[in-house]
């Protein structure tokens, strides 16, 4: 309390002191002459105030250990309007630095007027301020560029700006400052001070309600600058008292009006932008309630998995086969084919009479046929006892790899071809202490499309499993799934030689089975858990395959065989047959005949979940829900909240009746909900996998239940080919209005995160913006992109898969062409964690119910 009236104090006296002193205006008939004392005569409205420029205007950087509330020039001066009379509502869509509580701005530090020119376009439109107060160019007298940005034109960079301004809020109030007084380049200073000098009087006479705020006159000398650039808590507080006497000018010439109503919300409220903290959401009393129950019949899984198959007879057969010989069903050739309808080839590996490995590969040709064998070199000399295959990377092509006796992991990369050529990538991963050969099992078990690493516990048979992480060809990280504890408890079965994990309902992520001696299989179908972590929901199919058969080896069971012979993409059955066993001399051996059995089975493939989307469908500012089935049907189910009641949760009625809105005809996962067209509803717009190209279907939604819809196919727009990944959630493709008009952007996302996009906004249907954000290194499936502040631009967000944690990069604007940032179009803040979690990753969500952010 002291320190706030010793504050105001200070403050007081310095009005007190300018509006005594004869300072020169800078021009004769004294319009400029701001610090004579005029009146201050507040208004019965609003003053919505953007501060705009960079780190001044910010704040940012403050003095250290003296300016700790880093609240710049903005407090002093919002204190001295409110002790004068006027309502303020301070403006921007930068929120999260200082202690005041009003602290909405527009400054951003290090930038120059161009780059502040090209944000103010849309922040301008979105909060269309009645008074505008701007603090630019000092980056430009700085960081001199030649180039395009020259010194010498900042004014003309600043008339530009200005210009823009008033053609969305012609009734506004725009006061232009001069620059501080700066010991780094004080003659660019000098230059681009006389130029605004100039410009502020050309605007003047041309009839606009521009003011002139000097702030190079003497009145803030040097010793107010505590780094040569930076104003310290003197300066800002003189910064302040400039600014008010220029506000008071205008009140003096009566060109205050209201600000515009024509914006999403009000200025007595707390502001249209609200930076979220973490944890935050916690101190609202409506944390924790349930607003879906998934309880209507339009909302559906496809059941547990139910074991259906077919006898294919014979597919591959040999006069003799030695018992070390294996056979294994792997995609070794792809031949363009796309993910989900893999055909696996046939391998045979042994040890042959000369004791050399063979690994001899025959093409799967479809239709339960198999190519001619093919001797592959896999740069490995590994015997058939730890020889396993699967996809280390995700590149769709399954990997040599050799488990050594101590449980180590080798792999040989397959680099494509046909055959397919292979190099040795050395240790993938390391034995783990009390473990062997005998205790590893691999397997997708988070369905991303790199396999990952399991161990099998030989006195209680739980399986612990390490994530494979990262983007490349080997793994950049392990995570523990379980996080030390159990992915899958042991069921019993006495004996874990008969445990391998297999996708049998093909949905990417691989199932446990348990084969008995006689090859009868119990199936546990992987899916995605419902708390935190990344364990597994396991759900019990019981006895999916009957077995009965004489399998030779019942100790290894290797002569049962899972793989994707008939290309559903779910593990057909195989059984090697070993008949008319004898010794040659070749050693001991028998004929070998496989037996296929194709998977016709169904079910566990599809959670409730998986259909979730949320979109304003019918522009009314907040998010209906919205499911979609797998093969495309859109329902929707009407947000019931209102503007001025938010209080509905699954219990109060949220949800209105389901809607069965539209039939799409395609898959799910190539539909997303997003206003195309800017009227103000969500649309739906469907992408070809392949090719990129658009569908949309336009919301002409006018009242009740009636979702009418025109479709249209987008012309030009097959531009992303990255479709979307194994993994459920993993979208090369998104759509969000990152520029703010209104519009929702076409956004292309590689697998690292690295993004471009196409613009969908005035100047064009689709502008090629390039690269808009580079990569962080960080999973492509864990992106959202969702308004965090209000600002009207989408924001970035990263969600944790264990913790649901969410890390937030704002949406700073988009850039001139020259001030790309490590080459992207749009600057982003990293904000950290911002959102707290509370269930794993993928079924985190961030829709607005109730008009009040995300």
């Amino acid at each position: 309390m002291t320190v706030a009236v010793y504050f105001t104090v200070i403050l007081l006296s310095l009005f007190r002191v300018i509006a005594a002193s004869p300072f020169p205006s800078h021009f004769n008939d004294g319009v400029f002459n701001v610090k004579a004392g005029a009146s201050k005569r507040a208004g019965d409205f609003y003053l919505r105030l953007m501060p705009l420029g960079a780190s001044i205007t910010k704040g940012d950087p403050a003095q250290p250990d003296v300016d700790t509330a880093k609240n710049g020039y903005r407090k002093p001066l919002r204190d001295r309007l409110r002790a004068d009379g006027w309502e303020v509502n301070m403006v921007g869509s930068v929120g999260d630095y200082g202690t005041m509580n009003d602290r909405d701005n527009e400054g951003h530090p290090g930038w120059r007027v161009l780059a502040i020119h090209n944000l103010a376009k849309d922040t301008i439109k979105t909060y269309k301020p009645n008074l505008i107060l701007i603090n630019a160019g000092t980056n430009d007298a700085n960081n001199a560029n030649p180039g395009d940005e020259p010194v010498e034109t900042t004014h003309e960079r600043m008339e530009a700006m200005m210009l823009d301004a008033f053609a969305t809020v012609p009734d506004a109030v725009i006061v232009l400052s001069t620059l501080l007084p700066n010991s780094n380049r004080n003659d660019n200073v000098n230059l681009i001070n006389d130029g605004y000098r100039a410009l502020a009087r050309k605007l003047y006479d041309e009839g606009r309600h521009v003011v002139l705020a000097e702030m190079n006159d003497g009145f803030i000398p040097i010793g107010d600058i505590w780094d040569g650039t930076h104003p310290n808590l003197t300066g800002q507080r003189k910064m302040a008292a400039v600014w008010r006497e220029a506000i008071a000018f205008a009140e003096e010439k009566d060109w205050l009006r209201a600000p515009s109503a024509d914006v999403g919300f009000e200025d007595g409220g707390a502001g249209t932008t609200c930076e979220k903290t973490y944890g935050g959401g916690a101190a609202d009393p409506r944390s924790g309630w349930q607003i879906l129950s998934a309880g209507d019949p339009l909302i559906k899984d496809d059941g547990t998995y139910v074991h259906k198959s077919a006898s294919r007879g014979s597919v591959f057969s040999k006069s003799f086969g030695p018992d070390s010989a294996k056979y294994y069903f792997s995609q070794l050739v792809t031949h363009g084919a796309d993910r989900g309808g893999e055909l696996d080839e046939l391998v045979e590996t042994y040890i042959g009479s000369d004791n050399k490995v063979y690994v001899i590969m025959y093409e799967n040709l479809g239709g339960g046929k198999f190519g001619d064998g093919v001797q592959l070199d896999v740069k490995d000399g590994c015997i058939p006892r730890g020889i396993r295959w699967g996809d280390v990377d995700n590149d769709g092509l399954d990997d040599f790899i050799c488990i050594g006796t101590d449980g180590a992991m080798y792999v040989s990369k397959n680099l494509g071809g046909s055959p397919p050529q292979f190099r040795a990538l050395g240790t993938y991963k390391g034995a783990t202490s009390g473990y062997l050969q005998e205790h590893v099992r691999l397997g997708d078990i988070d369905g991303d499309g790199r396999l990952d690493y399991c161990l099998i516990n030989a006195n209680d048979g739980n399986i612990r499993c390490w994530r494979n992480g990262g983007f490349g060809e080997k793994a950049e990280y392990w995570q523990d799934i379980g996080s030390g504890d159990i992915v899958f408890p042991a069921k019993g079965m006495g004996d874990i030689r008969g445990v391998r994990f297999a996708d049998i309902n093909g949905d990417f992520r691989d199932d446990w089975t348990w084969i008995s001696t006689n090859g009868q299989v119990t199936t546990y179908v992987n899916q995605r858990g419902e708390d935190k972590g990344m364990v597994p929901r396991w759900l019990e199919a019981g006895v999916t395959h009957g077995g009965g058969f004489d399998v030779y080896d019942p100790e290894s069971r290797n002569n049962i065989q899972f793989g994707r012979i008939y290309g559903s993409g779910r593990r057909d059955y195989a059984h090697i047959e070993r008949t008319n066993c004898r010794d040659t001399d070749a050693g001991h051996g028998c004929d070998i005949n496989i037996v296929v059995y194709e998977n016709l089975g169904s079910g566990g493939k599809f959670q409730k979940g998986d259909g979730s989307r949320w979109g304003d469908m019918r522009g009314r500012g907040l998010d209906d829900y919205i499911w979609i089935s797998p093969d495309g049907v859109i329902s929707v189910f009407p947000n019931q909240n209102t503007k001025d009641d938010v209080s509905r949760d699954v219990t109060r009625g949220i949800w209105g009746s389901s809607i069965h809105a539209l039939e799409t005809g395609m898959d799910r996962r190539a539909l997303h909900i997003g206003d195309w067209d800017g009227d103000g509803r969500d649309d739906v717009i469907g992408v070809d996998k392949a090719t990129g190209s658009l569908t949309v279907w336009k919301s002409n939604w006018v009242s009740g239940t009636d979702f009418g819809f025109t479709q249209s196919a987008i012309s030009g727009s097959d531009k992303c080919k990255q479709g979307w990944g194994v993994g459920y959630f993993d979208n090369g493709v998104h759509f969000a209005d990152i520029t703010g008009e209104g519009k929702v952007d076409y956004l292309c996302m590689e697998p690292d995160g690295r993004t471009t996009a196409w613009l969908n906004d005035d100047t064009s249907t689709l502008r090629d913006a390039g690269q808009v954000k580079f990569s962080n290194d960080l999973d492509r499936a864990n992106y959202r992109f969702a308004d965090v502040n209000g600002d009207g631009r989408a924001d970035m967000i990263w969600t944790d898969k264990f913790s649901g944690d969410g890390r937030v990069w704002r949406n700073g604007g988009e850039l001139a062409e020259d001030q790309r940032e490590s080459g992207s179009k749009f600057h982003w803040d990293d904000l950290g964690l911002r959102y707290q979690g509370s269930s794993r990753g993928p079924n985190m969500h961030f829709p607005s119910l109730g008009m009040d952010m995300v």
